[in-house]
């Protein structure tokens, strides 16, 4: 039997549970060391914004694992949740990508991409709460997205103004420009926890493949790296990237006739003046012609913090493209669509906020993704197993992947 999974970018919602075996002993009538009790305050001050149950923690799984309270030692990750349990273990919960940031008192607060009133002047709209802050105008003439990240600026703008200025349309979880290209072309923008992916949105082929932005990189040296680009800051190390970009149809994923993805898109870069260049998007025109394509069509570009994986990686590996690496998409396909053939994901998550748990306190581990497309049937299994051997994200194609070397994982 077939199985078929999301091309949603889910990359970054997957996590890691960890239940742990703690031991708990109870002094009493003990004074407490200054320095310990200067610590406790001090944890208390960092995590104090925190909510008692994290949204990034469902409240099925609070009820089925039994959490009655946040446990403050895993806030000091960027990328864990840990919670007490009922019976006196503890969850941490361990997220491929940073899900809290300290501001600028080092203060923690979870990441909220809800698109909100801008307090910024010049912009209508913002993320709710970030440190990977984007910010939006309000309508089409001014179409485009500012990121700030870490004193970094960068921003994507029209290369040409469109003929209407239409108001942005807010959706929930994405911001659209509609008709910035023209009749039948619009702008969308949808913000992440360390990136914004963007997205061409094409209801019908209008005879247009190309399609312009102006980037300022705000000091940065743009770098080619693959199908896509970096920017590098002045010690040449890589800050903001823009992988390849990825074009894809509206047909289902088991629609055997269409295409679903093309890989064949290409960004061209020229500078102008003053640090700024003209970015040219250049879609697929076979794809976008093809009669088998089902409109609408999604040219996504993405741009991401390079540093926002940490020590996680994960990339999938595809049979219909055996040489080609595919660890900078957001994308993945697993199990066998028409499209990339049979798929596997390979995935591997940053344990150092458990570093000092014992191995034999562990009781048990389980890996979460989830698919919000909609795209396969409730039926579908999907395995986990372990791997042979280490395996580098920007490396790995299905001609040198690893092969599994036991049972799936239960």
């Amino acid at each position: 039997m077939k199985n078929y999974f999301s091309d949603h970018p889910v990359k970054r919602l997957a996590c890691t549970i960890i239940s742990v075996a703690m031991l708990f002993s109870l002094f009493v009538g003990v004074q407490v060391p200054t320095s310990a009790a200067l610590e406790h305050l001090e944890l208390a001050r960092v995590t104090r914004e925190l909510p008692e149950f994290s949204s990034f923690v469902s409240e099925q799984k609070v009820e089925e694992l039994g959490h009655v309270s946040r446990l403050s030692k895993y806030d000091l990750n960027t990328d864990c949740v840990g919670y007490l349990n009922a019976d006196g273990t503890e969850t941490a919960y361990l997220f491929q990508e940073d899900i809290k940031f300290a501001d600028a008192k080092g203060v923690m607060h979870e990441k909220d991409t809800t698109i909100v009133p801008a307090s910024k002047r010049g912009f209508a709209y913002a993320q709710a709460a970030n440190n990977f802050q984007t910010y939006f105008p309000a309508s089409s003439l001014q179409a485009g997205v500012l990121v700030e990240m870490e004193g970094y600026s960068v921003s994507l703008s029209l290369a040409e103004p469109p003929e209407k200025d239409i108001a942005a349309a807010v959706r929930d979880g994405y911001i659209q420009y509609n008709h910035a290209f023209g009749e039948d072309a619009h702008l969308r923008y949808t913000p992440g926890m360390s990136s914004v992916k963007e997205d061409i949105v094409l209801d019908r082929f209008t005879g247009q493949t190309d399609f312009s932005f102006i980037l300022d990189a705000g000091g940065l040296t743009p770098s080619a790296a693959g199908a896509g680009f970096v920017l590098l800051d002045d010690a040449g190390e890589p800050v903001f990237d823009m992988p390849g970009i990825v074009i894809y149809d509206s047909a289902p994923l088991d629609d055997e006739k269409s295409q679903r993805f093309s890989y064949n898109g290409e960004m061209v870069l020229k500078e102008i003046e003053g640090g700024r260049y003209l970015l040219t998007v250049r879609a697929d025109k076979a794809f976008l012609t093809d009669e088998n394509t089902v409109y609408p069509v999604f040219v996504d570009p993405t741009l991401s913090w390079s540093s926002s994986c940490n020590a996680s990686a994960d990339a999938c590996v595809y049979s219909r493209f055996p040489a080609n690496n595919f660890g900078s998409t957001l994308t993945h396909t697993v199990g066998y669509t028409a499209s990339h053939w049979d798929g596997y994901l390979y995935t591997k998550f940053d344990l150092s906020a458990i570093s000092s748990v014992r191995y034999d306190d562990i009781l048990a581990a389980f890996f979460s993704v989830c698919d919000t497309s909609d795209a396969f049937p409730p039926s579908t299994f999907v395995e986990a197993y372990m791997v042979s051997g280490s395996w580098n994200e920007s490396t790995i194609t299905w001609n040198n992947r690893h092969f599994k070397i036991c049972s799936s994982i239960e």
